[in-house]
């Protein structure tokens, strides 16, 4: 799960990710249907959706950081009138 992880976010992050990934495997640990597919796809599955939302989450973080960058242009724009 690490390894698979830390391709794609670097291993400063993976750690923190895949203990994630258990954590919340054991915590939805009923909703598991084996049924539907193996423990290893459902672990990944887990995985996949936290790598997800911590890209969302990266993206609002950046898109504030340009209002406020921008934002911050116009007030000094405005005070050097």
């Amino acid at each position: 799960m690490y390894r698979f992880i830390a391709r794609r976010v670097g291993p400063d992050l993976a750690a923190d990710l895949a203990a994630d990934t258990f954590a919340t495997a054991y915590r939805r640990r009923t909703a598991y249907r084996p049924v539907r597919g193996s423990l290893r796809s459902w672990l990944f599955g887990i995985a996949v959706n936290l790598l997800r939302n911590h890209w969302r989450a990266e993206q609002r973080l950046l898109e504030r950081d340009a209002q406020l960058a921008s934002r911050a242009a116009v007030t000094a724009g405005r005070g050097e009138r």
